[in-house]
């Protein structure tokens, strides 16, 4: 095999995955009939592959490492997957671990099924990593394997942890149209629905319904999609009874279609938020009627799932904006059109009503309101916490500083 296109349910490629072979990482045409596949890259679609070496980082999406150690043409286990963002950097590292022993590749059988896949900050060395090795983690996900053949194995859910290694939520999957838990889903059912709840929630009888510790519930589109074209429709948020509080709708690419006019690989350009449990059915990017906020998604240059958010508007229930939040990231206190993706968020600058922002930098007090500054040392992007708030009059001075405590033992964010 020289190269693979995947395709979506419209025909057209999504992206390309080319193999190396032996020890040598040759291509097909340079490879012997019985060299096995040491390494897949997996490309943006249509990449031009011609001259394409193992080390062509441009248009990268994947690369994943198979054990092939005494193994034949045939036997390869894949033992990491490591992900790139648009400029070629790595941004996480996944590890796999098989059969009911959780065994590394080294010791897996080519037959084995994938239990378990650890996810990891970039450049973890995972040369002696185990499975419960949870240092650098990001998510594991538990695969459902029970009278599975390799190959056919469904994610039953995926905990998420803090830098501390602590669990902080577990997003259960349900599956088709009867929104079937993972051990009685088949191998090719989309994702229709995914529950988020706080904490290790237990999940043993957990069902779509289930809404005791409930967070978030994202639901999908998936009509005429094979499973991995499943496109984010919109989320509920709920509070500690129960209750949705707000309803985030996604809209995708530069002409801002929902989710069921949407390619799988749109990247999600904006998000709106409404109030309670808005209808939707016919919601567009414009429509004003309930809404909380609306982000603009940084998304030039960038894949799905490279999105940056640059603002935030904030309405009030006349449906005029109050107030607009800039995001500043990293060290360098960047905008989100110089941002990496896993940049964190270092600052936020609210300013009054619609300021032209074009050219705001993290200094900017013009028309400033507020400007919160996060404690993001030795932390992922999405675990910020808020130091303190600095508010502002007129004039652009400080009139008063809120510091944040947290936590029974009053914390502070560091």
């Amino acid at each position: 095999a020289n190269y693979t296109d995947s395709y979506n349910s419209s025909g057209s490629i999504t992206q390309r995955a080319v193999y190396f072979y032996g020890s040598s990482l040759a291509r097909a045409a340079a490879a012997n009939s019985n060299d096995p596949t040491n390494q897949i890259n997996t490309y943006s679609a249509l990449k031009d592959i011609t001259l394409a070496t193992a080390l062509d980082l441009a248009g990268i999406k994947t690369i994943t490492y198979n054990d092939v150690a005494s193994r034949q043409k045939g036997e390869e286990v894949a033992n990491y997957t490591d992900s790139y963002n648009s400029q070629g950097d790595i941004t996480q590292r996944a590890v796999y671990f098989y059969g009911a022993s959780l065994a590394r590749a080294s010791a897996a059988g080519s037959e084995d099924t994938t239990n378990q896949i650890n996810t990891y900050s970039a450049l973890k060395d995972i040369t002696l990593v185990s499975a419960l090795d949870i240092s650098d983690i990001k998510n594991i996900t538990y695969n459902d394997v029970t009278s599975r053949q390799k190959g056919e194995e469904v994610a039953n859910y995926t905990d998420s942890y803090n830098s501390s290694g602590v669990v902080i939520q577990r997003a259960v999957y349900f599956y088709g149209s009867s929104l079937a838990r993972a051990s009685t889903a088949g191998s090719d059912d989309t994702t229709s629905q995914i529950n988020t709840y706080s904490g290790s929630k237990v999940i043993t009888s957990v069902t779509a319904l289930d809404l005791v510790s409930i967070k978030t519930i994202t639901y999908n589109d998936v009509a005429s999609r094979q499973k991995g074209e499943e496109v984010a429709n919109y989320t509920d948020s709920y509070n500690s009874s129960g209750a949705v509080t707000q309803r985030a709708v996604y809209f995708y690419g530069a002409s801002l279609v929902r989710a069921s006019a949407a390619n799988s690989n749109d990247p999600t350009s904006q998000i709106n938020t409404y109030s309670g449990s808005k209808v939707i059915t016919s919601v567009t990017a414009l429509d004003l009627a309930d809404i909380k906020n609306i982000t603009y998604n940084y998304i030039t240059g960038k894949e799905k799932g490279e999105e940056v958010a640059n603002y935030t508007d904030s309405y009030n229930s006349s449906g005029a904006v109050t107030q607009r939040a800039v995001y500043f990231y990293g060290s360098s206190l960047a905008r989100a059109s110089v941002a990496g993706s896993n940049d964190p968020t270092s600052q936020i600058n609210t300013y009054n009503g619609t300021k032209n922002i074009t050219s705001t930098i993290a200094t900017d007090l013009v028309n400033i309101k507020t400007i919160t500054y996060n404690d993001v040392a030795s932390r992922q992007k999405g675990e910020e916490v808020a130091n303190y708030t600095d508010s502002y009059n007129s004039s652009g001075s400080v009139t008063q500083r809120a510091v944040y405590f947290y936590g029974s033992s009053l914390a502070r964010a560091s």
